[in-house]
Parts: structure tokens; sequence; C-alpha cells
């Protein structure tokens, strides 16, 4: 009964850094006679401590467009629960398609304390780099491209139907028909024309960055120097839409011929090949 009671006080004689348990616990009761009762009870600690996960393999992934992805899942322990902690894996890649992907893991222990970790996987060049072999192969100057070779190794799918090229790693796709060997355009031309394009049904092509078109030069070949997957090739230079700061009514333009960046004044006209974004 509340009634006979005034107030009471409680000493802990237990550690609060200590392991999850049970532990004994004082507690001194005043009552309204001014007696003092003691009486020593057993109180449980909570658990607080989320679970710990560990990722099977990197946090940070990087493949190929069309590549395959294997799902390399995680593992959690718990300060009560030990191993026995379930992880769920949320998220999905599409190696169809450039971007980046989130995979989420979710460990929850039998007090219900929750943690997540995640795994971010790259599929294709969306700003995060995945640098090409360049296909050099021969070292002409010490620690140069052909001595240390390093990079994804260069894959393309040509479309015979539509007359495109997709790089398998930067997700650009590439004009391949025959006006992309035929067609010379001064630059304000060749930006109208691939603006204009509606090679294979697609609506949204643009004339390539120098960047662009330097990825799909391949230094191990020459006359042309690049991918014999590409079927419509001039050995000249190929106009960009970058233009060069250093030099007036100039553009920069890329060399499938003796492999170099060179620039073009913008009223000349140079040959042409649009590219666009694999979505």
């Amino acid at each position: 009964n509340s009634g006979n009671f005034n107030t009471t006080q409680t000493a802990k004689v237990f550690n609060e850094n200590a392991p999850i348990g049970s532990y004994p616990v004082k507690v001194w009761i005043h009552t309204v006679s001014g007696n003092i009762i003691m009486k020593e009870i057993v109180v449980a600690g909570a658990d607080t401590i989320p679970p710990v996960i560990t990722l099977n393999g990197s946090a940070s992934i990087s493949i190929a467009l069309n590549g395959t992805y294997t799902e390399l899942g995680a593992t959690a322990t718990d300060n009560v629960d030990g191993q026995y902690v379930n992880v769920y894996t949320v998220g999905t890649v599409d190696t169809t398609k450039v971007g980046v992907y989130t995979i989420t893991y979710t460990a929850i222990d039998s007090s219900r304390n929750q943690s997540k970790v995640t795994r971010t996987v790259t599929v294709g060049s969306t700003g995060t780099s995945l640098l090409k072999k360049t296909g050099q192969t021969t070292s002409y100057t010490p620690f140069d491209d052909g001595y240390y070779q390093t990079g994804v190794t260069p894959s393309y799918t040509r479309d015979n139907t539509k007359e495109i090229v997709t790089d398998n790693i930067t997700g650009l796709m590439w004009q391949d028909n025959s006006e992309a060997k035929t067609l010379q355009l001064t630059w304000q031309g060749a930006m109208d024309y691939c603006d204009g394009s509606t090679l294979g049904g697609y609506s949204d092509w643009r004339l390539p960055a120098v960047e662009e078109l330097e990825s799909i030069v391949d230094y191990g070949r020459n006359n042309p120097s690049i991918d014999p997957t590409f079927k419509n090739v001039e050995y000249g230079s190929y106009r960009s839409s970058t233009l060069m700061l250093a030099q007036v009514n100039s553009v920069w333009s890329v060399s499938f011929n003796y492999v170099g960046t060179n620039w073009n004044q913008d009223i000349a006209n140079v040959n042409v090949r649009c590219s666009r974004v694999q979505n």
C-alpha cells in the first residue's frame, strides 16, 4: 500500500559498463512511521549494443557494362547473440545499365538493436572512372603505358542492324554507319548534324567531347588506331565539341591515323562521329 511509505532510495551495486546480465540492487524504504526497510532485488541489464556487420569483399566494387555481378553478402556478430544474427540484403545491380548502385545490409539482434552497412557497385563509367588499357604494349620510355599496361581491357559490341558500336566499359554508344567514314563538316555543322540524328531510333546524339574521342583510340594499332569492331573509320581526324581556349575559332580533334590530339579551325570540314550515353 503506497500510503504506508514516505520515500524510497536505491543504491546500485554494479558497474554500468559491466556485461549484460542480472545484478542485485538494494532498495531502502522509508515508512510513514519513520522505519527504514532495506530490500534487495535483482535487475536485468538491457542490451543496447547493435550487431557488428562485416562485408564479404570490398565496400566499393567496379564492373564493366554487361559484366557479371556476384553478391558476396555479409556476416554479423553480436555481444549477446554471438554469430547467430541474420543479415538482410536489399538492393539490385543492373549490369546492362551504367550507374552507381547501393546494396544495403541490415542486422537485427534478439533485443531488436539494428545496424546497417552499404556496398557501392559502379557499372560502367559515371564519373567514377574505369580507365581502359590504352592498347600500347611496347615501352618506349621508362614507366609509360607500355611499361605498366594497366587498366580495364577494352570491350566493344557492334549492332550491325543499327550500325552502332557500344563501348562496354564507358557506356558510350558510337555512330558507325557509312557517314562516320565519309561525312566532313564544320564545327557548327557537326554540332547540328549530331543533335538532329535519329540513328538507331535514338534522338539524343551529340558531338563527343575530345576526352570521349580519346577513349576509343587504340595505341596498339595504326591506320586506323581504333578497335576493329568499328567498321567505318577514316584514317584522318575526327572533330570534337571541345573548343580550344588558347586558339580563337579553333576546336580540338583526334586523329586515328598517327594517333594524337590536334586542332582545326571551326570552319574547316572535318570527319564526324556522333556519340550518346547508353541508358
